[in-house]
């Protein structure tokens, strides 16, 4: 039987693939360091625009549910209802809501949406099937200043830090439940279960604020002692601590930290009570990933997860069940220690394995198995397949599409072999079939018929291939037409012609007289040879000709072309 600290050191190795520990210089000198505090405006939702003293960042509704067990199922377009916002004066587009990827028994989350500091909202739609709908408008950047920890005064702060730690993110402990006397619950770890947040995609987000606000919705509006997930993963891998464990987790930014502190009772190394997954909680660690992930959804941006983000979720999957022992690729039979209810799941499930609901999205849920299999690689500390290549990008040059990008972040172990690149039509890229490009240089050009495209490219060492990164759409325009005189015709001296291009046609006639577009006519008025030229505004394409024959018939100009 391994070892506490044989599994400790595990832990600890694990975790370095997570975190990028920092260099603290140690001063006696402290200083504060402070966040804003969350501004929040729920209120009960009408059908009428609602008016906010500040701006909004974040929108998002609740509802009751009639039982512990009942579940809101939406159907349609826009399932959850709809809202739009007020911004600059200027009412935007409705926009479908969806559903939170943290539920909890007789409430319905709706999940939060970015908003770019609207000053008015409006609701409509609602489904059926649950009542008491209240609206949460949400700002973490013009509140007031609060205190959220401590620093020493001359640390370096590493920006390459791979984890955040409540402080760091900017909790303000006040406002949680457990400041009002909730008190928190622990016990052993017998399942992961991967969430989706159901937000904005944007990988240029302040994801800090994004936690801060999810921690607020799920407070103040939902009611809950703190936030639902024990742990937020961001679209770069960055480790987020979720649910408070009862004690101050060491900083990751100025104090060393690397995460392992996060989510567990110091004395018994349980784990913290979450709520993510209504009535199946105790014993159940919920891991989100930051970002919407339902292929069918109305989410904005790309809704596959970046390969960063797999990654870091990865190395975090890996760490929790090499600390717990649970075996990733298994099964297992989860019984909650309160209520006795039971469920056989995968060890690393997703939350619809555990009810109705889309989280954690189709283009996540579909990653599962791979995300096992590697899980199980990276806690034996054998070579797995690399990650995704880094810095994808794409370039358009007439009909050529150039694509490069870099060594991925991690070879898996060994040596990186061979890049594999695949074109599809649509995200995400399908990579079952044959490459368009396999090699070892880290670039490739493809020459696609016109169309819009999208690309995938992997790298593959000796276990195999990676998880793909992405690039799109790129557009491949038709080549342009060059000028063409379709008909020409002369009745006496005048003549009429037709032509086709790519631009605006032009028209040099022979005579001096010159004219645009199609059709167009002129008339000559002596007896000669005339070359008439049609181009048009793209001059680097060529021209055509025609040439037109005018005599004297009975002292009338007569013309053939």
């Amino acid at each position: 039987m391994v070892s506490k600290l044989r599994i400790l050191v595990r832990i600890v190795a694990v975790l370095a693939g997570v975190v990028a520990i920092t260099t603290v210089i140690s001063t006696p000198q402290a200083l504060a360091v402070t966040s804003h505090r969350a501004l929040n405006d729920t209120r009960a939702v009408g059908s009428a625009p609602v008016s906010v003293d500040f701006p909004i960042e974040y929108f998002g509704v609740v509802g009751d549910l009639p039982t512990t067990r009942s579940h809101l199922v939406g159907r349609g377009h826009a399932p959850y209802g709809e809202a739009r916002f007020r911004v600059g004066g200027r009412w935007t587009d409705w926009q479908a809501l969806d559903q939170d990827g943290a539920q909890q028994p007789g409430h319905f989350t709706g999940a939060l949406v970015a908003v770019d500091r609207a000053d008015a909202y409006q609701v409509r739609g609602l489904p059926r099937g649950a009542d008491h709908w209240r609206a949460a408008a949400i700002n973490t950047t013009d509140g007031p200043s609060v205190v959220v920890g401590q620093r020493r005064g001359d640390a370096a702060v590493a920006a390459t830090s791979s984890c955040m730690s409540r402080a760091d993110w900017g909790a303000d402990e006040s406002i949680s439940g457990w400041a009002r006397g909730d008190v928190q619950t622990y016990y052993p770890v017998q399942a992961l279960t991967v969430h989706h947040t159901a937000g904005s995609n944007l990988l240029s987000q302040d994801y800090a604020a994004t936690v801060r606000a999810i921690y607020s919705y799920h407070v103040q509006t939902n009611g809950w002692s703190d936030i639902g997930y024990q742990y937020l993963v961001d679209g770069t891998g960055k480790v987020y601590e979720g649910r408070s464990s009862g004690h101050t987790s060491t900083s990751c930014l100025t104090g060393g930290g690397t995460g392992a502190d996060f989510a567990h009772q110091t004395t018994t190394d349980d784990a913290v009570t979450g709520a993510h997954v209504a009535n199946m909680n105790s014993g159940n660690i919920g891991v989100a990933l930051m970002g919407c992930y339902e292929p069918t959804s109305e989410c904005s941006g790309s809704t596959t997860p970046p390969a960063a983000a797999l990654d870091g979720l990865e190395n975090l999957l890996a760490s929790l069940a090499t600390r717990h022992g649970l075996n990733p690729t298994g099964s297992v039979h989860y019984v909650n220690p309160v209520s006795g209810a039971t469920r056989d799941v995968a060890t690393i499930s997703g939350h619809r394995d555990w009810e109705a609901t889309a989280c954690p999205g189709g283009n996540l849920y579909a990653q599962l198995p791979g995300i096992r299999t590697q899980v199980a690689a990276r806690m034996t500390g054998a070579p797995t397949a690399p990650s995704a290549p880094a810095a994808f990008s794409s370039s358009v040059s007439g009909s050529t599409v150039s694509l490069t990008w870099s060594a991925p972040a991690s070879d898996g172990g060994a040596p990186v072999t061979t890049y594999e690149l695949f074109r599809g039509t649509s995200t995400p890229v399908p990579t079952s079939g044959a490459p368009l490009y396999r090699g070892a240089a880290p670039g490739s050009t493809d020459q696609p018929a016109p169309g819009t495209y999208y690309y995938a490219v992997r790298a593959c060492n000796s276990v195999g291939c990676g998880v793909a990164a992405g690039t799109g759409p790129v557009t491949v325009a038709a080549p342009p037409t060059p000028a063409a005189i379709t008909a020409a015709s002369c009745s006496g001296a005048k003549c009429t012609f037709r032509g086709t291009g790519t631009g605006t046609l032009h028209w040099s006639f022979g005579n001096g007289s010159e004219g645009t577009g199609s059709p167009v006519s002129v008339t000559y008025k002596a007896a000669g040879s005339y070359s008439v030229t049609l181009s048009d505004s793209r001059s680097s394409l060529p021209s055509a000709f025609r040439t037109v024959t005018c005599s004297l018939v009975k002292k009338a100009v007569r013309c053939t072309a």
